[in-house]
């Protein structure tokens, strides 16, 4: 038999050998990426992390990974031009991120700053967007065993200093961990010693466009080609 494995989706795994050194740097100034009541995510327009240039060894370290990832796409890197448009923190003990995409942007990433050691904190699923299945649910109700062909979800468990890529538009969503919610009135979790016992990632979205203009029927044209329209 001859497998023919079509239309997989990649998702990379890389991991940090300088994230300890990462991570002092951002316990000393995540403070100061949050509002007044500590809280940091896209709602409280918490999503320029990438500008603070105290973050720069992080993100040159998330752009090479993005050029690996690339690479593994037979991409030009001279074709096109990547940028990174938001990046944010999500900081929490326990909160389920429900299934959702990030489908205005190209490629998604999140990077895990913080996993305390005491917990089995959610896994990070994704899910296919073209299930397998002649029927629904033939695998679950039928299947003695999950492979790559079979399966509608595959999930990771993070690890501190590891950073994950994949298509923006491929849903996911957080498993369920051992975290302990913690005190909404207590905002003392989000000190220095409080945020050691959270779970920290980082997440970031980036786009294409093409570096110059190019007789294509599809793609972004260069940001030097767009005007204002309102």
């Amino acid at each position: 038999m001859i497998k023919h494995d079509l239309f997989p989706t990649l998702v990379t795994e890389f991991h940090n050998p300088e994230h300890e050194t990462f991570k002092k740097v951002f316990l000393e100034r995540f403070h100061l990426h949050c509002n007044s009541q500590g809280d940091s995510n896209e709602n409280t327009s918490h999503v320029d992390l990438h500008q603070d240039p105290h973050f720069n060894p992080l993100f040159k370290f998330i752009f090479k990974c993005l050029q690996l990832h690339l690479k593994e796409l037979a991409l030009d890197p001279e074709t096109h031009q990547m940028y990174l448009v938001k990046s944010w923190l999500s900081i929490t003990k326990k909160s389920q991120a429900p299934i959702h995409n990030h489908a205005d942007a190209h490629i998604a990433f999140v990077y895990y700053v913080n996993i305390p050691t005491n917990f089995i904190p959610h896994k990070l699923c994704f899910i296919s967007s073209r299930p397998n299945e002649y029927y629904p649910n033939i695998y679950t109700l039928n299947g003695s065993g999950w492979n790559n062909y079979n399966c509608n979800n595959y999930s990771f468990v993070p690890k501190e200093g590891m950073a994950m890529f994949f298509p923006s538009k491929l849903f996911h969503y957080t498993g369920t961990g051992n975290e302990v919610a913690p005190d909404p009135y207590d905002r003392d979790h989000y000190s220095i010693s409080g945020i050691n016992n959270m779970r920290v990632c980082l997440a970031g979205d980036l786009i294409f466009t093409y570096k110059k203009i190019e007789g294509k029927s599809f793609g972004l044209m260069p940001v030097s080609n767009w005007i204002k329209a309102n």
